[in-house]
């Protein structure tokens, strides 16, 4: 058995609508009118946005790695030799697209967002190319989603709709479209529960044009993995014709309605008023499959099912014709497929017919193996001996479904199917495999395999890890940079630093990503430029427990990289989520010389008064430390998070933080020394509970600070502000505050014990207009958003999106935890350039980038 290979590399490119606008230090007044503010503000659109992916991961082939592709289908684009595959992916809590363009592959993201996992993926195409997917999403909703183009060159984006949400545990999906771009599903509500189609007639590109759920068809047996579905071609029309496993024994039936939606309404109005028997199955089976010739006027019904011991072979020879005009009856087994047992196909079963009626199948053996069948002397009934696709360890019956693809134009078919376990031909998950001469006898046929695009990328970010670890900054010259930490490998410990900068100050330009090499748990990072545009990276190490920062003798991080402790140790172990060791840098500009000032949040410590927020600066030259300060102590372990700074050319340093001690409230200080001195800590806001996701920024235009925030338990973002001198800006009555964001449900979406994901970005431009990007989570649409101040206050709503995957996540369940939606650990910087960028964890657990106005 030999390998092939396709050279791949991924290119996908996302064009996210973003909003935005123009903003100014917004009145408390909002705080009485907001249910009155609209959100269709035109200063809320940025008029030209850009995203793209700015990096995917690089996951390995460990066995450790969440599977991708338990669940999986293939088809060949129409009008081409291309296959196309769907398949669900665990560590990115998505769904994603991978489809040959005669060059490369090309992935999309179909959907995320699922806190559970998608299952029963199948694909289909209209005849124009445009590819239809539908799945059960978390076990109780039927999906469907569209493609909103058929080309292969560029980019799609997809359309989700929820078909079905009343079912209990969903599964057991097939989709069959037939030469009139009608399309039929079928499927099961629950174990043993019942069946139902739905029909689109025409138009069926949008999911507006599919039906309600039938009513009950049927009932099912235990645990199907799949039923059969296929259309019946009457000369003129085509009858939707479905198969089912039952409590008794398989059945199938054919809806001969000339008005298709009469197939809707109960099984009385089918062919014989009732399902009909495929005789000798037996009861409760996992499996049944059709193949009807579409393309034949009266053609017979043919199936496949399992009758308990073997795959058996059903096709009809109804008195006075086929499934158009014979009269309707049980079906009769015609044997079996030699050398299939108890176990063959009872965890996916595919099956295709192609021209000259010749017939293909693919069925799991046990757990052990993959096999194919096929016939090739024109009968239904005589089937050849299988062949081994590939011998390999899957996952058990009712946890994984595999597809077919069989292109008669080149004698050959697709695979696809999961393996559990490291083996042969590759390492783990998703196999696309290839069986090259199908007009042979399948016991004949040769299994080859190609290595496809699913091994590399995604899962940026994972659970084990609810801390921010995204920081952006830019150049003098307007290049924006950033630093990330790189969870793909799987594994909390092996996190990534990585740091990049675009290569130049267009949207279209890339970025280039290097690793930093540092020995360490990287996490809570920080990045800045000091006055040579090199960059100086503060994180802390959870191996080490000390925080650490990290510069580069060059912009682009091709230089040499030297690396600095922190003169104070946390001493113990990590913090508590959501409290967590954060960090903050900043530039000491008072000084003739590159003086960084490390900023750090020490949030557990073995002596509780050594808890608290902690200053140094540090001379490059001599390594050496100067200006050890506690600014606050915080006193309580596991005390403080969301640690963030900025600064400007005159010496002034402003730092905020989320006092997690006593009223759980966002904190300030500041220095107007070069971080010689502090002021003592104050609260900005008697509100408390809130101050998760803080980030800080001197508004350029006031010299005033301001500081964005959450409040998660009422699901609320705030923006607060100074409103007086800098120097007064140490007492509470000097601060103010507005509402960005006031929603019924759903900012954060998070759990109590996961905020310390949240965070926001705040920029100004350079007449005051305030921007600020943040996650809108479950309840809501679930994207970033990006609103503003430019009218005086910030206009409150919640559709306020900077995400072309808005579409792709229709799932009240969304949370953070997964990484699946737009906007988590964002932030954002506004270069000298006025060019704003935000970056952030979206679909696919990719690191994405926003951009407007470059």
């Amino acid at each position: 058995m030999g390998k092939s290979y396709f050279a791949y590399h991924l290119l996908f490119a996302v064009v996210l609508v973003t909003s935005s606008g123009c903003n100014k230090d917004a009145s408390v007044s909002n705080l009485s009118s907001e249910s009155s503010e609209s959100s269709s503000s035109s200063a809320n659109t940025c008029s030209s946005p850009s995203t793209s992916v700015i990096w995917r991961g690089e996951r390995s082939n460990a066995t450790t790695v969440a599977v991708r592709g338990l669940w999986s289908d293939i088809k060949i684009i129409p009008s081409t030799t291309y296959p196309a595959s769907v398949y669900t992916d665990a560590g990115c809590a998505c769904i994603r697209y991978t489809y040959w363009n005669g060059t490369d592959w090309q992935t999309e993201i179909v959907s995320a967002g699922s806190t559970t996992t998608f299952t029963h993926i199948r694909l289909a195409y209209l005849s124009t190319g445009i590819p239809v997917v539908v799945w059960s999403n978390s076990t109780t909703t039927l999906q469907l989603a569209i493609r909103n183009t058929s080309s292969v060159t560029t980019e799609g984006s997809w359309t989700i709709t929820n078909l079905d949400t009343a079912g209990t545990a969903v599964r057991a999906v097939d989709i069959k479209v037939n030469p009139s771009d009608q399309v039929a599903i079928v499927y099961a509500r629950n174990t043993a529960g019942s069946s139902h189609l739905i029909l689109c007639t025409s138009g069926c590109s949008s999911g507006a044009n599919y039906s309600s759920p039938s009513t009950t068809l049927g009932t099912v047996g235990t645990n199907p993995h799949s039923l059969g579905l296929g259309w019946c071609y009457s000369g003129t029309t085509y009858y939707p014709v479905v198969a089912l496993t039952g409590a008794a024994n398989s059945s199938f039936a054919i809806c001969r309605q000339s008005t298709l939606s009469s197939c809707l309404t109960g099984i009385a109005n089918w062919a014989g008023g009732a399902v009909q028997t495929l005789t000798g199955t037996g009861a409760n089976r996992v499996t049944v499959q059709l193949a009807v010739d579409d393309t034949t006027s009266d053609a017979p019904v043919r199936a496949i099912a399992h009758n308990g011991s073997a795959l058996s072979i059903y096709q009809s020879a109804f008195a006075g014709g086929g499934c158009a005009a014979g009269t309707v009856g049980a079906i009769a087994s015609s044997g079996t497929i030699s050398g299939t047992a108890a176990n063959s196909g009872n965890a996916f079963l595919a099956l295709e017919r192609v021209t000259g009626n010749n017939y293909h199948l693919l069925a799991n053996e046990t757990t052990t193996s993959v096999r194919y069948y096929n016939t090739t002397g024109g009968s239904f009934t005589s089937w050849n001996a299988q062949g081994t696709v590939a011998t390999a360890t899957l996952a058990a019956a009712g946890t994984t479904r595999g597809g077919l693809a069989v292109d008669a134009s080149l004698s050959q078919a697709y695979t696809t199917f999961a393996k559990t376990t490291a083996a042969a031909p590759f390492n783990g998950n998703l196999v696309f495999g290839w069986i090259e001469n199908t007009t042979v006898a399948s016991n004949s046929a040769t299994a080859e395999y190609y290595e496809t695009p699913l091994t590399i990328d995604g899962q940026l970010q994972m659970t084990a890890s609810q801390v921010p670890n995204i920081s952006v900054n830019a150049t003098s010259s307007g290049t924006p940079g950033a630093v990330f930490v790189d969870y793909s490998s799987n594994a909390a410990t092996t996190g990534i630093l990585r740091y990049g900068i675009r290569t130049g100050s267009s949207a279209s330009d890339n970025w280039n990503i290097r690793a930093v090499p540092i020995v360490g748990q990287p996490q809570a990072i920080s990045l800045v430029f000091d006055s040579n545009d090199k960059p100086w990276i503060g994180f802390y190490d959870l191996q080490s427990l000390r925080f650490r920062v990290a510069t580069n003798s060059e912009t682009d991080g091709t230089g040499i990289w030297s690396t600095y402790y922190f003169p104070f140790r946390t001493a113990v172990t990590a913090a508590t989520a959501p409290a967590y060791h954060s960090v903050a840098l900043a530039m000491d500009r008072t000084a003739t010389s590159v003086t960084p000032v490390m900023i750090v949040g020490v949030a557990n410590h073995g002596t509780v008064a050594n808890t608290g927020i902690w200053s140094a600066k540090l001379d490059p030259a001599t390594g050496n430390w100067s200006n050890v300060t506690q600014i606050e102590s915080t006193n309580l372990a596991n005390s403080n998070s969301n640690l963030t700074a900025d600064y400007d050319t005159n010496g002034n340093i402003v730092i905020a933080y989320y006092d997690r001690s006593a009223n759980n409230r966002v904190e300030y200080s500041q220095s107007t020394n070069g971080a010689a001195t502090w002021s003592t800590s104050t609260n900005v806001t008697a509100l408390t509970a809130s101050g998760m996701g803080a980030k800080i920024k001197i508004n350029p235009a006031t010299s005033r600070p301001a500081i964005t925030y959450y409040d998660r338990a009422n699901n609320r973002v705030y923006y607060s502000y100074c409103t007086s001198s800098l120097a007064s800006c140490t007492s509470l009555a000097n601060w103010s505050y507005s509402f960005v964001e006031n929603l019924t449900a759903g900012v954060s979406g998070l759990a109590a014990t996961s905020d310390g994901l949240l965070n926001t970005g705040l920029t100004f431009t350079s007449t005051g207009t305030a921007y600020v990007a943040y996650p809108i989570g479950a309840g809501n649409s679930g994207v970033l958003a990006l609103n503003n101040n430019s009218s005086g206050s910030f206009p409150l709503s919640s559709t306020l999106v900077a995400a072309k995957n808005s579409s792709t996540i229709l799932n009240s369940a969304i949370s953070a935890i997964n990484f699946a939606q737009p906007g988590w650990n964002v932030d954002s910087v506004r270069t000298s350039a006025g060019s704003l960028h935000s970056l952030f964890i979206g679909a696919g657990n990719w690191l994405y980038g926003t951009s407007c106005g470059d």
